[in-house]
């Protein structure tokens, strides 16, 4: 997460107000798809929290989202890209790990400047203000966790539940799965320990992996020669630059192709390929099979996998 000065809408973005009732008022343009949109079957807003939508999306440049004075907390996961976040006068750029809160009664923009990815929850009850108070999270609006796949286990765990929440137990359950996300969110950060040239350098990579990056791009950028770059990667990741890169590039592929939406062309295209060839040439390096045997063996009968 970084703290920036300011940033506002482009003009050529207009939302369209879908909600204004009471002092509330929510606004979109929306650019993006649904990867998953889940509401509960039955709501219980007589508890002391209740997730009431759980959604991933994967949006693009100018998906634009405004809520004022919402009656509930919203909590995004950033998977990829960055997302920019107005919360009454603090601005911020959300990167993939950070967690953004955004509170009750508050006044806020979401933005997409590029290709993002991210999860988020819906929480409403009559205990949610008084429990951020408690977890000292009242103030808190982006939180890096120290380890970002508890925050989205927790997650899927709301999604498999929210279809049965007409049974009472399961409403239960949701109730504890929404105390343990904003307990998770309580908790110190804890510093990466990194140098901040390499930090920098990892940065560039998890915001620009799909687009054309060199060696000496990441170098100049981070403020260090090639030499040094290499050397840190070495001792602290025990990797390079290019093979981080096609790491973190490749385990992007293998989610998208695990969602079955995309066409391989077009996955190529998302992680940084222009020539599909050289992706699944790449692919088939590290998995030993094409994207295509991948996508089809995991979607076979029995591995769980959304069509």
């Amino acid at each position: 997460m970084r703290k920036i000065d300011f940033w506002s809408r482009p003009a050529h973005i207009e939302p369209v107000i879908y909600f204004q009732e009471n002092g509330r008022q929510f606004s979109s343009r929306e650019r993006h798809r649904f990867l998953r949109y889940i509401m509960p079957s039955e709501q219980d807003l007589s508890l002391l929290c209740s997730c009431q939508l759980i959604c991933n999306s994967r949006s693009w440049t100018g998906d634009y989202h405004r809520r004022i004075n919402p009656g509930f907390l919203t909590i995004m996961l950033i998977h990829s890209g960055e997302t920019l976040v107005r919360h009454n006068k603090d601005y911020i750029a959300a990167d993939p790990g950070d967690v953004v809160l955004l509170h009750p009664d508050a006044d806020y923009e979401v933005m997409s400047e590029g290709f993002c990815e991210r999860s988020a929850i819906i929480i409403e009850g009559t205990g949610v203000s008084a429990l951020l108070e408690a977890s000292g999270l009242s103030e808190t609006i982006c939180v890096t966790p120290a380890d970002p796949s508890m925050v989205e286990k927790c997650l899927d765990k709301l999604a498999v539940m929210l279809p049965e929440s007409h049974l009472p137990r399961t409403r239960h359950n949701i109730s504890v799965t929404c105390y343990e996300i904003i307990q998770l969110l309580s908790e110190p950060e804890i510093s990466s320990g990194l140098p901040a040239e390499l930090e920098i350098a990892i940065s560039q990579i998890s915001h620009g992996y799909a687009s054309t990056l060199t060696l000496e791009m990441l170098a100049k950028n981070s403020g260090t020669s090639v030499t040094n770059l290499v050397r840190l990667f070495r001792k602290y990741l025990n990797t390079t630059p290019h093979r981080y890169l096609i790491d973190f590039r490749m385990r992007h592929a293998e989610r998208l192709l695990d969602e079955h939406i995309s066409s391989i062309k077009e996955i190529a295209q998302l992680v940084g390929y222009p020539n599909p060839l050289n992706f699944s040439t790449e692919f088939r390096r590290r998995h030993g099979c094409s994207p295509r045997e991948w996508s089809a063996r995991n979607n076979a009968p029995g591995n769980n996998q959304t069509p």
